[in-house]
């Protein structure tokens, strides 16, 4: 888990990183849901949601899609200012 905080203290400034875990019993399994709330600035928040039956597996999953999502908010806001300048 450190691992995955260290790289996205690497990409951004973060208030706030809320994970959540519910159990869900199928048969004689438990599927594990893990959901994560990364909260950036005031109005911005990021998702991320997983299942599986190995809990580890799903947190390593969710923390993978939060640093995708944060790498996809950034190349979005380089578009974003590349075209005002253009617009100017």
């Amino acid at each position: 888990m450190s691992t995955y905080i260290k790289k996205i203290e690497e990409r951004t400034d973060y208030e706030e990183l809320k994970i959540r875990l519910k159990q869900h019993q199928r048969n004689k399994l438990f599927i594990h849901e893990i959901k994560a709330d990364l909260l950036l600035t005031p109005g911005v928040k990021l998702n991320a949601k997983f299942t599986h039956k190995n809990p580890y597996k799903a947190l390593a999953q969710v923390m993978i899609k939060i640093i995708n999502e944060i790498k996809h908010q950034k190349k979005r806001n380089i578009k974003r200012v590349k075209r005002v300048k253009v617009r100017k």
